[in-house]
């Protein structure tokens, strides 16, 4: 996938083996004057999960690679919070494996479920995401961790305890 920012505001269901391989990304974080670079996906569709892997995937590989998410939301302020989304990544009754290696959540509501499903790496991944960012019931097998940076959002001194 050549470097650029795409639309994507339909939903993608993928049975069959499949690859997104992008060109990397830069660490926006919310600076206006940083423009998005490498290959970014933006979501503003709030009623789609846009990436859904399974539901007869038995064998051969599933992956996201090298690619930057952001989800579009208010800016914040008092009594600010972030628009629900559903889950960006769903991965679900799959028999073979699916891996997530150098993405970059920006302002995700929820990153990813996994349901009935096993052999799942997520590696190298960085970013911020508000409700959570992996979901996982009735895993088949270890889910692999590693290198996983998020960080939490901002709120404002009034909307602090």
């Amino acid at each position: 996938m050549p470097p650029g920012t795409y639309f994507w505001n339909t939903a993608q269901n993928s049975r069959s083996p499949c690859s997104f391989v992008g060109n990397g990304w830069n660490e926006r974080n919310g600076a206006p004057e940083r423009a998005r670079q490498g290959s970014w996906m933006l979501v503003s569709n709030t009623a789609i999960k846009p990436i859904t892997f399974g539901s007869g995937l038995t064998a051969g590989l599933a992956r996201l690679q090298d690619i930057a998410f952001e989800q579009v939301h208010p800016t914040p302020g008092v009594g600010w919070t972030p628009t629900v989304y559903q889950d960006l990544i769903t991965v679900s009754d799959t028999g073979g494996r699916a891996e997530f290696d150098g993405l970059y959540f920006y302002n995700i509501y929820r990153a990813a479920s996994l349901y009935n499903t096993g052999r799942v790496r997520f590696g190298t991944i960085q970013g911020q995401v508000f409700d959570y960012f992996l979901f996982g019931n009735a895993l088949q097998d270890m889910v692999y961790l590693g290198n996983i940076h998020l960080w939490p959002f901002l709120v404002s001194r009034q909307q602090r305890p």
